[in-house]
């Protein structure tokens, strides 16, 4: 089943050079488990997440000293591995009232889609990089 959050290349390629990066990849899922990581995004796992918001969905608040843009419109791209809690992170702050957020699935999952922001296009293997990201 196709995940809806997920962002496109083209709305990530217009924004991924001024975009507040979130990763929300627990530290063990990381380049200790052999996949890339965008040196530009901020880590905030998805299970620092707290206080779940009274609104449908799992929507929750990132912790503080997340340092999030305070501009609302600002552009925010979010990801884990493919796109599942990337997706959560999205739906939360647009619940938070940011209006700009794009859920960048992951370097495993969309390797499309990493290949647009991330700093390594995964080649469909665990702990493979290859190239570069556009600049």
């Amino acid at each position: 089943m196709a995940n809806p959050t997920l962002a496109t290349t083209t709305s990530l390629e217009a924004v991924k050079d001024t975009a507040f990066i979130i990763d929300v990849r627990e530290e063990d899922e990381k380049e200790p488990a052999g996949l890339p990581v965008c040196k530009r995004a901020k880590a905030i796992p998805w299970k620092s997440w707290t206080c779940t918001l009274p609104t449908e969905g799992d929507h929750k608040v990132p912790p503080e000293g997340s340092n999030l843009p305070e501009d609302k419109s600002a552009p925010i791209i979010t990801h884990c591995n493919g796109g599942g809690r990337g997706g959560k992170a999205k739906l939360s702050l647009e619940a938070l009232g940011y209006t700009n957020v794009h859920n960048g699935g992951g370097p495993k999952g969309t390797p499309e889609l990493w290949a647009v922001y991330g700093d390594g296009v995964a080649d469909g293997t665990v702990g493979a990089v290859v190239g570069t990201a556009a600049q």
